[in-house]
């Protein structure tokens, strides 16, 4: 068998690398897929949606990679303490995008990142408040 596929993400527990089975003997592999527990946890569907909405944000807002990187750093450490539970994505990656920003040098204005998610400042502040514990270094003028 071969891996097909896109490259790994570290930001996954199993590094991103999923197996599907297609062909003629696929019956018999889906057995051992299930048995393996191959598919994603639910913590590593909600960092890879985090990512996917992050990516989206940095391509509309014309964003650098690095901090793109930051912020799925940024993200990871957010999503395995749960201090954002049940915050709205897009307002969590707002205020994780706007935070790595800030920690990256790269200057984007608070309202550019609000209209790009509809989102308010009193919802970013709330989740800004929930995230500081876990990033002591990041602070929001």
């Amino acid at each position: 068998m071969n891996r097909v596929g896109g490259k790994s993400n570290p930001y996954l527990s199993n590094s991103g690398l999923e197996t599907s089975v297609m062909g003629a003997n696929s019956n018999m592999y889906a057995k051992w897929l299930v048995k393996g527990s191959m598919s994603m946890t639910s913590k590593d569907r909600s960092i890879s949606s985090g990512m996917s909405c992050l990516r989206e944000l940095c391509d509309r807002l014309i964003i650098q990679e690095g901090t793109f990187k930051k912020a799925c750093e940024i993200l990871k450490k957010v999503d395995d303490s749960e201090v954002a539970r049940g915050q709205r994505l897009n307002v969590k990656c707002a205020t994780i995008l706007f935070m790595a920003c800030r920690m990256t040098n790269n200057p984007k204005d608070i309202r550019d990142i609000l209209r790009a998610t509809n989102t308010t400042n009193k919802e970013i502040s709330k989740c800004y408040k929930k995230m500081k514990p876990v990033l002591p270094g990041a602070f929001l003028s």
